[in-house]
């Protein structure tokens, strides 16, 4: 059999959901578009999280608004309001019961207390934390021009329906019994309810 080279090309994300993971899995490389535009409404400021109600998006927000037009890694962060704490209360109340939450929320509680300007850098070091915590050696590299539309040898994953899981299979949730299965949310849900296991969970949705 032989061997996929192709590079798949993922956008930034906040917290990036499951799918955004088991994609990029699938290939030895993949590349984090650095010369796009924001996209506003997408998971580049925002991720979701599971609670007794269901879904809950956290948003990060921007200066400038969701209409402007930023290079992604220029777009700065609208720190005059408090959602760094709003966020990380969200996170607290969503999962710490979860059995991993005190194993792993303080890797993550430290990027809540620090200001970031920069959406990229929030992102890039939330990202490789994650990749940490999964145990995740990934091997990744960064575009160096704009391409609307990608060469053969790019698997395109920025758009956010080419981040769908179909019949993702089940795991538990601490919520569950209120809300059904919560399918493709953020890394956080995997990590805080699965810990050491995320890794072959996220495999195991990979093929």
């Amino acid at each position: 059999m032989q061997e996929d080279n192709r590079v798949a090309l993922m956008a930034l994300h906040y917290l990036p959901a499951i799918g955004w993971f088991t994609n990029l899995m699938k290939y030895p490389t993949f590349r984090l578009e650095k010369c796009e535009h924001f996209v506003k409404s997408t998971g580049r400021n925002r991720c979701e999280l599971a609670t007794a109600q269901g879904r809950q998006t956290l948003s990060i927000p921007i200066l400038g608004g969701r209409s402007q037009q930023t290079v992604i890694t220029e777009v700065k962060i609208a720190n005059d309001k408090p959602w760094q704490r709003q966020h990380w209360h969200a996170i607290r109340t969503a999962y710490g019961k979860a059995p991993y939450f005190e194993d792993y929320a303080p890797y993550f509680e430290a990027y809540y207390q620090k200001k970031y300007e920069s959406l990229w850098d929030f992102n890039m070091e939330l990202l490789q934390q994650s990749f940490y915590l999964l145990g995740w050696k990934a091997q990744f590299e960064y575009s160096l021009s704009y391409e609307k539309n990608s060469s053969p040898s790019i698997v395109d994953f920025r758009t956010a329906d080419s981040l769908q899981l179909e019949n993702q299979a089940a795991y538990y949730q601490g919520f569950e019994s209120k809300t059904g299965f919560l399918s493709n949310l953020s890394v956080l849900d995997l990590l805080f309810h699965l810990g050491p296991q995320s890794m072959a969970y996220l495999r195991s949705c990979s093929h």
